[in-house]
């Protein structure tokens, strides 16, 4: 017999992923995994995937600039998979404008010889 669960929506969304992100399962905290890294790379669903990047990504890159990583060591890949490479607005639309200006975005194009 398949049962399921309903989670109840959170009251404190911000808190949840700041708790989240500080305390781990299985592992340190971001800012101490990041710490002493130049880079990272983060990657994220394509427009056919919808999930809340918008709302994850801001608490995440901030923990990973408190950690020393600057803006220009952040690349946000976009994971098409086999569909083609997100537009423009796809990409304001994945990561919010802000983020989309102020950082690199790369789409997977997985139809390029390696």
């Amino acid at each position: 017999m398949i049962h399921s669960r309903t989670g109840a929506a959170l009251e404190d969304e911000a808190g949840a992923l700041a708790w989240a992100f500080d305390h781990p399962i299985g592992c340190v905290p971001l800012t101490e995994m990041a710490a002493g890294k130049k880079t990272a790379a983060i990657s994220v669903c394509d427009i056919t995937r919808p999930a809340p990047n918008r709302v994850t990504l801001p608490p995440l890159l901030k923990r990973l600039h408190a950690a020393g990583i600057p803006v220009e060591g952040i690349t946000i890949l976009i994971a098409t998979g086999l569909h083609r490479v997100a537009t423009e607005d796809e990409v304001n639309t994945i990561v919010g404008p802000e983020i989309a200006a102020k950082y690199r975005i790369v789409s997977h194009d997985a139809k390029i010889p390696r």
